[in-house]
């Protein structure tokens, strides 16, 4: 699970966002829901400890979803009723001294936009502005000069928006992975290379060159064709792994989680996760 930490930007700049979630929540469950496009978000549970606000929040796809499949057994579809759908969660913690939240990405889910959104116009006759702005992490390109061992790379691309030139042997990843960009029709391929799970394996990469080419494609810029960049990676085998993001240089925290008997991340494991990646940030919260 991915984490990503957010400075609240509201107008008016008055606005009580801790006071307005207690408010949601203390509504009936259907009166919390709002429509977002085909499907519905609501604020599914709110909880208070320690100073902070833990949120979940429920997007319920309405619109299409997948089957159910066995390994003996043949696929076929959930058995909705019409006002039913398929529940995404999407877990966020608010700090109210600080004005910052850190929030699971949940590619099915609410986004932080939608959120966000789904927050400031909740009650129609008091519309507010609220903006999660993205912490940047303004020693990247330190730690990336740093980093000399890189336990894992993920990168995202678009095939069709790299041009001839961008494929000659400087600029590409490799002959397999060019062979596979140019003859897929996908609007997107992603590559994740990991080094073995030991504490002094290492993936054989470059950071500084790999940023160096990411940029000279205009990375971050729109219509570049990285579309994700992201390494695992520290300067010191005692020194805990941290993951950089050489696109957009925004903080970042990864968790692993081990699913439940019913398939989902449990919400007590996915918020111990958040506060523990709050916690290392809290030095940032200005």
């Amino acid at each position: 699970m991915r984490i990503f930490l957010y400075k609240v930007v509201s107008e008016p700049n008055t606005f009580d966002l801790a006071e307005r979630l207690r408010h949601i929540y203390s509504l009936a469950v259907d009166a919390r829901n709002r429509d977002r496009n085909l499907d519905h978000v609501r604020l599914e549970e709110l909880r208070e400890e320690r100073g902070l606000m833990f949120a979940d929040f429920l997007k319920i796809r309405m619109h299409h979803g997948p089957a159910k499949a066995g390994l003996d057994t043949p696929v076929e579809g959930f058995d909705l009723d019409s006002d039913e759908g398929f529940g995404e969660e999407t877990a966020l913690i608010f700090d109210p001294s600080s004005g910052h939240v850190v929030v699971q990405y949940n590619h099915h889910g609410s986004w932080p936009t939608a959120i966000a959104e789904y927050i400031g116009l909740f009650v129609h006759s008091n519309p507010v502005t609220i903006d999660f702005a993205p912490k940047l992490d303004a020693a990247v390109h330190a730690k990336i000069k740093r980093a000399k061992i890189v336990k894992k790379l993920t990168l995202a691309i678009a095939p069709k928006a790299l041009s001839d030139e961008d494929y000659d042997e400087q600029a590409s990843l490799g002959g397999g992975i060019r062979e596979i960009a140019r003859r897929s029709d996908a609007e997107r391929l992603e590559i994740v290379i990991s080094a073995r799970r030991s504490r002094s394996s290492s993936l054989n990469i470059d950071l500084s060159f790999l940023n160096q080419w990411i940029h000279r494609l205009g990375g971050g810029s729109e219509g570049s064709p990285i579309l994700t960049a992201r390494a695992t990676a520290t300067d010191d085998e005692r020194t805990p792994s941290e993951v950089l993001d050489l696109l957009e240089h925004r903080l970042t925290s990864e968790a692993e989680l081990t699913p439940g008997l019913d398939k989902r991340y449990p919400r007590l494991d996915r918020w111990n996760a958040l506060e523990r990646a709050f916690n290392s940030w809290r030095h940032l919260m200005t």
